[in-house]
């Protein structure tokens, strides 16, 4: 079972460049604000940037961070960090990644990695930061890990062309986005915010597939956050939790699939889920608070349980093509 762990520490940096032959290692410190570093290992094998001993790091504000490596093997890495942030602990596959730390405001990484068992993995901790970590051309058992620790900040994984890749983002703060794209089979995308106004958007190719999420409340409302979900392909599963008010989760999925959705606050509501499913797939979508609302639409043969608790909620379901409905509501 492969295990995801996020990072903390503080900052040294790297910075080099140049095409590295196989078992090639950089570290390079940085440190100041506007600050620019290229990496290039291309067709390097086991090449690595950065060690939990000698960690890659960049410390100062408006600073950018490229890396390309291809081949096999290959690690983005630095020093190991607390699976907890604050009172919360980061559960997996997000919590316990050991890798490369940037702090400061304003900074950008990008990290282009092909081949298979690539590894790559950011803290980011500061104001606007922004990334994105592409694993293609393909990328097998890869596993991309991201934290973001502040304001403002916006993160993109993608993982195209592989099979049994591992996509995890973990953000704290306020306005945060995270978007994970995987083409292929047997994938796993996770994401966790703790924050208000947050937006997830998770795109998955393929079969067996599984999309894992948590937002939870970042402060007092309304919290109003958003995650959408789309799975094409067969036997794809999403299982998801949103707690506080405003939010929206919009799920669908074409193909065999199963969809697991809890939203709850008690003496909190204006929550909605709007789960559109096609194919042979089950749905268990349960919600706690006021003015809740369900919009559940099953083409092909599907089966719904449905739950909500509290008051003044509304449920639409459509079916075609056979299945079964069971609709609880209390208070």
């Amino acid at each position: 079972m492969k295990k995801l762990f996020l990072a903390s520490a503080s900052l040294l940096a790297l910075s080099a460049s140049g095409a590295l032959a196989a078992g090639s290692s950089s570290y390079v410190n940085q440190e100041g604000d506007t600050q620019q570093a290229t990496i290039d290992q291309t067709a390097a094998t086991n090449g690595e940037v950065g060690t939990s001993g000698n960690p890659f790091d960049q410390k100062g504000s408006g600073n950018i961070i490229s890396i390309t490596q291809s081949g096999s093997g290959n690690k983005f890495s630095a020093e190991a960090v607390p699976s907890t942030i604050g009172s919360f602990t980061v559960p997996p596959p997000v919590g316990g990644f050991s890798d490369w730390q940037q702090n400061g405001t304003g900074n950008v990484v990008t990290v282009l990695q092909s081949g298979t068992e690539g590894h790559a993995g950011l803290y980011q901790e500061g104001d606007n930061n922004s990334g994105t970590i592409s694993q293609g051309a393909g990328s097998t058992d890869a596993i991309a890990a991201v934290a973001n620790i502040g304001n403002g900040n916006a993160f993109s994984v993608g993982q195209d062309g592989g099979d049994d890749n591992i996509a995890a983002i973990g953000q704290v703060g306020d306005s945060n986005v995270a978007s994970v794209s995987q083409t292929g089979n047997d994938n796993i995308a996770g994401i966790g915010q703790i924050a208000d106004f947050s937006n997830a958007n998770v795109t998955q190719n393929g079969d067996g597939n599984l999309v894992l999420f948590g937002q939870f409340v970042g402060g007092s409302a309304p919290n109003s956050n958003l995650l959408n979900s789309t799975q094409t392909g067969n036997n794809n599963r999403l299982w998801g939790y949103q707690s506080g008010d405003n939010n929206v989760i919009g799920n669908t999925q074409t193909g065999g699939a199963h969809a697991l959705i809890i939203q709850t606050n008690t003496g909190g509501g204006l929550n909605q889920i709007n789960n559109n499913q096609d194919g042979p797939v089950t749905a268990n979508l349960t919600q706690t608070g006021f003015l809740l609302t369900i919009n559940n639409t099953q083409s092909g043969s599907g089966f719904s349980t449905l739950s909500q608790s509290g008051n003044n909620h509304t449920v639409s379901v459509s079916q075609n093509n056979g299945g079964s409905i069971t609709s609880t509501q209390t208070g």
